[in-house]
């Protein structure tokens, strides 16, 4: 997950550097309000830690735990398993792993 807020002056999106899980643990870090620069148009924005928002992050591209067990249990089956538990275990664990961080944009936005 990412946070994120939208430009004052020119309305593109700016990520935060911050882990917050909630806006309460976002204002034990950064203050209530603070300060960031975009990187667009390089505006300085006076931000509240309400006006901060999550997103999913959408390069997630690493290899899903469900993929490398699908993939060991799947050797007993030799090579057609292999590929077959790959296949199985990575789209089980993408689709945990997109839960997830669906559950965790969906707490932060409702902190």
């Amino acid at each position: 997950m990412k946070l994120i807020i939208i430009c004052a002056n020119c309305h593109n999106k700016v990520a935060l550097n911050s882990q917050a899980a909630t806006r309460p643990a976002l204002a034990g870090t950064c203050g209530s309000n603070f300060n960031i620069s975009c990187p667009h148009c390089s505006f300085q924005n006076l931000v509240y830690t309400d006006q901060v928002f999550a997103e999913p992050t959408l390069n997630n591209l690493s290899i899903p735990a469900g993929a490398i067990v699908g993939g060991i249990i799947g050797l007993l089956g030799g090579p057609l398993g292999l590929l077959i538990g790959l296949t199985a275990g990575g789209a089980t664990g993408t689709a945990i792993d997109r839960n997830k961080e669906n559950q965790a944009v969906a707490r932060f936005n409702h902190s």
